[in-house]
């Protein structure tokens, strides 16, 4: 993932251009988790991949202006990467240190970083070693393809809640969303249907079928708990 598409998703979320495609969860007052979904690829015979999400993590100042993101990539190595002008002040290793390092070893025992003077500069490698060695993070190897360091996992007696936060949802988008539940349901039954009847009952028609009626059994648990919801931040 290179900066320039880190930037990119930066700027679009302080636009608030990133609806359907950005899905965003608040850790905190300054650090939102979310879940992006990356270019869907068009397969030999003009196949479309399924959607494929991945993990971000948004930093924002005290103002509500996003500043930064962390992306894990695979391998456990990390990807950050801070606007310009909001670099030197602390926002990448606050966030690092209170939330995002903490979230991140919920699914992992070990981190890696890799820093590589050749794709990032003098400059940025400094300052990127510099936060690296303020995270906690030992340099293990040097090599052609940059720096690695690795910070492992400690038991801290400290608890964060790292639950996140529910934002709320609204009745008109919440239609919408059911709107294209059963929009894809009919296109499921659509495909099933001409599959049966062309190639007889076999598992992959079983499967559908099944899939199908699981989902309509529950019409409206959306609506359910959006009420519970709205109900219990009444009450509050």
């Amino acid at each position: 993932m290179t900066d320039k598409y880190l930037k990119v998703l930066i700027d679009k979320l302080n636009k608030n251009k990133t609806e359907g495609f950005v899905f965003l969860r608040p850790l905190s007052d300054h650090v939102d988790f979310a879940k992006v979904i990356t270019k869907v690829r068009k397969l030999p015979s003009k196949f479309i991949s399924p959607l494929k999400f991945e993990s971000f993590y948004f930093i924002k100042n005290d103002e509500g202006f996003y500043v930064a993101t962390v992306y894990p990539m695979g391998d456990h190595d990390i990807h950050w990467f801070v606007l310009y002008a909001h670099r030197k002040k602390g926002y990448l290793t606050n966030a690092m240190k209170e939330i995002i390092l903490s979230h991140l070893f919920q699914e992992h025992d070990k981190l890696k970083i890799t820093i590589n003077e050749n794709m990032i500069g003098r400059k940025n490698l400094i300052a990127s070693e510099k936060v690296a060695m303020i995270l906690g993070f030992k340099k293990v190897s040097d090599s052609y393809y940059g720096s690695e360091y690795v910070l492992h996992f400690e038991e801290s007696e400290e608890t964060i809640d790292l639950s996140g936060r529910n934002t709320g949802i609204t009745k008109e988008r919440l239609k919408e969303l059911q709107n294209q539940i059963h929009s894809n349901l009919n296109s499921l039954l659509s495909i099933q249907t001409e599959i049966e009847m062309k190639l007889g009952n076999n598992s992959c028609s079983e499967e559908l079928k099944y899939f199908i009626d699981e989902i309509r059994k529950h019409p409206n648990g959306f609506e359910d708990i959006w009420w519970e919801r709205k109900m219990t931040w009444e009450n509050k």
